[in-house]
């Protein structure tokens, strides 16, 4: 992608994996809403489940001034890396589909191909990959080109001037207060109606710059073990508050989750502690199986764009409901609702990583061929 990312950094790449498990865990975890009854010990677990989304934005400004191409010869690469996989797997989507959803079997679908050159057209003509099949999880990857189209703009908060630390902070903290009170109006609805807040750019844009500020300063508490204790402990306080937070807005009506979306400054909260963590751990020193945690932290946009498919093909063969089974429908308690909102999202996770690693076997076996031909050794 744009940003160039240390493959070093293991710690980057280990907050992408559990970026990508919470991403996976939000769509395939028990819903605390069922009937008009609500399960509050599902709700609380879903905190930890519902800011996958805020991590990836906060990683992408950890390294936000990193790139040193032009900035027109990166934008075309991190297109063509970003939306090459989205074409391969919206073209995948349309000659699998009967077979993901257990109409059909594999070789009938390869057989009988059902492929919409027009309607595919229209999605990569409009950046509108939402619609379609499997894919209601795409719309990250248009909010991801945009803060590219913008990486200029941003590229000036970061440079060596005076100015630009000050107007950083200055956007940040009049974009945080915004959100506060953002949700301060969730909270407490005013009979005069919602007042408007002042936001220079949107909630995910300061999530790239809170990363790059956290990243800049994250010499503050590497190797300190008290933030090592702090940032957890105050993950689970805050996520104490938001189940409670949600819980009064569900006493007024079970279809207002507003405290559990990331754009809230509560899961801002929430991401900065988590990523916090993870930068308190040293970088010169990786462990020794950094090197696994880095081959599969590269996995985590093909998994994040195929967990769906992969999701909806193992429910549609009652693995989802045979997991529930031996966890929820054994006895239904805080643990066997954990070991489902865990157990499942890493099924799901391991067997997109197998399918992304065929992938790579697949491109190694396409280029070598390719070198094998005779074109290519003149």
């Amino acid at each position: 992608m744009l940003q160039k990312y240390d493959k070093y950094d293991y710690r980057v790449q280990l907050m992408r994996i559990f970026a990508c498990f919470i991403v996976i865990g939000c769509h395939v975890r028990a819903e605390p809403v069922i009937n008009g009854g609500l399960d509050k010990e599902l709700l609380l677990i879903h905190g930890f489940f519902d800011d996958g989304v805020a991590v990836f934005f906060l990683i992408m400004g950890f390294f936000l001034p990193a790139t040193k191409e032009p900035f027109w010869k990166s934008v075309g690469k991190t297109f063509c890396r970003i939306l090459i996989p989205v074409l391969l797997l919206k073209i995948g989507l349309q000659v699998l589909d009967n077979w993901i959803t257990n109409e059909a079997s594999l070789l009938e679908c390869l057989a009988h191909p059902a492929f919409n050159f027009t309607e595919l057209l229209r999605h990569f003509v409009t950046l509108n990959f939402l619609e379609g099949n499997f894919s209601t999880h795409l719309w990250y990857i248009t909010s991801y080109l945009r803060i590219v189209i913008l990486f200029p703009l941003l590229k000036l908060l970061t440079l060596e001037h005076p100015l630009s630390p000050k107007v950083c902070r200055w956007i940040i903290a009049i974009n945080v207060i915004s959100m506060f009170v953002s949700d301060l109006q969730a909270l407490f609805p005013s009979q005069f109606g919602t007042i408007g807040t002042f936001v220079i750019f949107d909630v995910s844009l300061t999530y790239v710059l809170i990363g790059y500020v956290l990243y800049q300063n994250q010499h503050r508490f590497k190797n300190n073990w008290k933030y090592r204790i702090l940032f957890p402990a105050a993950m689970v306080g805050i996520n104490i508050v938001r189940f409670i937070l949600q819980c009064v807005l569900f006493q007024r009506t079970l279809e207002n989750n507003y405290f559990y979306y990331w754009t809230t400054a509560v899961s801002l909260v929430f991401t900065v502690c988590f990523a916090g963590f993870f930068l308190t751990f040293a970088r010169e020193t990786p462990p020794r199986w950094s090197k696994v945690i880095n081959y599969i932290g590269k996995k985590t946009y093909w998994i994040y764009l195929i967990h769906m498919a992969v999701f909806l093909f193992l429910n549609y063969r009652g693995i989802g409901n045979r997991i529930y089974a031996v966890t929820i429908g054994i006895t239904p308690n805080l643990i066997t609702k954990l070991g489902y909102d865990i157990f499942y999202p890493i099924v799901v996770f391991i067997c997109c990583l197998l399918i992304s690693m065929g992938i790579d076997c697949i491109k190694a076996l396409l280029l070598f061929l390719y070198h094998r031909m005779p074109f290519t050794k003149a």
